[in-house]
């Protein structure tokens, strides 16, 4: 059961955000390896740790993509071979890494019914037909 599911509580923009505001909170910086790491140990910069911890949190999935099928995302090839994020409720797209990592957000929240939001999930994540489900 979610954190969402336990306290009955509808996800909201907020409520993401403020779990996104914990992950950052939650990053430290390893001297020894030079990498930012949750709690866990997992790094920051691999976009899988943080879409896993929310989709995980908040009943949502792992979603992704591979850059070299998806050339119309800014956060294609030249972050890596893919990318992944979460999606959750069917509505809210969270990506950590593009917040944090790659700063091309002001928000790793992005509203699928918000018609600019919509559009940044476009640009920064390309075509839906090529996403996955991720592991």
């Amino acid at each position: 059961m979610t954190v969402a599911q336990e306290s009955s509580t509808p996800v909201t923009r907020a409520l993401l955000e403020e779990f996104v505001r914990a992950l950052l909170a939650e990053e430290i910086y390893d001297e020894v390896t030079g990498v930012a790491v949750f709690a866990d140990g997992s790094p920051c910069a691999v976009c899988t740790n943080a879409a896993r911890r929310t989709a995980d949190t908040f009943g949502g999935v792992v979603m992704g993509y591979w850059a070299a099928g998806n050339p119309t995302a800014q956060t294609g090839e030249r972050y890596g071979d893919g990318h992944d994020f979460a999606v959750v409720a069917d509505r809210w797209v969270v990506d950590y890494f593009a917040l944090t990592t790659v700063d091309l957000l002001e928000s790793a929240v992005l509203d699928l019914r918000d018609p600019v939001d919509r559009r940044l999930v476009s640009q920064l994540l390309g075509d839906r037909a090529t996403w996955e489900v991720g592991t």
